[in-house]
């Protein structure tokens, strides 16, 4: 039974590559080891969780020990990483303790773990604009991010094949100064790629990762043209000196003060995003 051991940190767009990776060719079950992890952020949960779901999708089992640390492992639990995921298939062995963490109300710091659909989209982002609302990001900043977030994820689940897509969101204290946002999106669709090369020519994933942020250019016939993802890079990254990171296939961008693109070594299916940004003092 093959065991992928992850590390202190599941943080970043990258965190499931370890789990894709390591997957064996005849689907016997395959245990994700997270008894080392001392740390978690929305977009390693989201990446590891859209891996998951990846694997599930390709016929293996998979059994998650859960971290030693029980700080690490009661968030997980908190963030509902454990409950989506059990609905899907995946075995749990143990590293959870009692398995029972309250749901104490903290809209106003997080959004857990979840699936978005058809039915639910509007609520999902009536939660996250309330959540950027308390951290106190800018109106005029938070209203095109948001908006331009919910036409894509629309877009996503119109066209791409994937019926659902996973977000988590939290802030995080600055000192004294403020708070920060993040937020991140998966799901496990076609991809950019694909889905691009129905509408324009498009060379690899590299390219298309470029051209999801150019404004003018759709995936899907009938969408607003592009308008979706470029106005998150604006609003996010121009407006509110915020960070932006796209992955989808073997490529991933990064906007923030410069542009980084890197190539990985493994492919994952769909698209993932991840933004950060800062607010003010406007949450107690």
């Amino acid at each position: 039974m093959p065991t992928l051991s992850y590390g202190k940190r599941l943080c970043g767009l990258h965190a499931g590559d370890l789990l894709i990776e390591g997957l064996p060719q005849d689907y016997e079950e395959v245990v994700v080891d997270l008894r080392s992890a001392e740390f978690a952020d929305p977009s390693g949960l989201v990446s590891l969780t859209t891996a998951c779901l990846e694997a599930i999708g390709m016929g293996n089992n998979l059994a998650v020990v859960g971290p030693a640390d029980q700080n690490v492992a009661n968030y997980l639990l908190r963030m509902r990483f454990r409950d989506l995921l059990r609905g899907a298939g995946v075995r749990f062995a143990g590293g959870f303790g009692s398995g029972h963490v309250a749901a104490r109300p903290l809209s106003d710091h997080l959004l857990e773990l979840q699936f978005v659909t058809r039915t639910n989209a509007t609520a999902v982002g009536e939660s996250l604009m309330s959540l950027g609302d308390a951290v106190g990001i800018p109106h005029d900043v938070l209203v095109p991010a948001f908006l331009g977030l919910g036409e894509g994820v629309d877009n996503t689940l119109e066209h791409s094949g994937a019926d659902r897509a996973i977000v988590m969101a939290q802030r995080y204290r600055l000192g004294s100064a403020g708070f920060r946002l993040q937020i991140a999106i998966g799901d496990i669709g076609l991809g950019l790629r694909r889905t691009l090369r129905r509408r324009v020519a498009v060379a690899d994933d590299a390219e298309a990762v470029d051209l999801a942020v150019k404004k003018g250019v759709s995936r899907f016939a009938g969408s607003r043209h592009g308008n979706g993802l470029p106005d998150v890079v604006q609003a996010v990254c121009e407006d509110a000196g915020g960070t932006f990171e796209i992955r989808s296939g073997d490529a991933s961008l990064k906007i923030r003060r410069s542009i980084e693109r890197q190539e990985h070594a493994i492919s994952r299916d769909g698209v993932q995003i991840a933004i950060s940004f800062a607010g003010g003092l406007k949450a107690g």
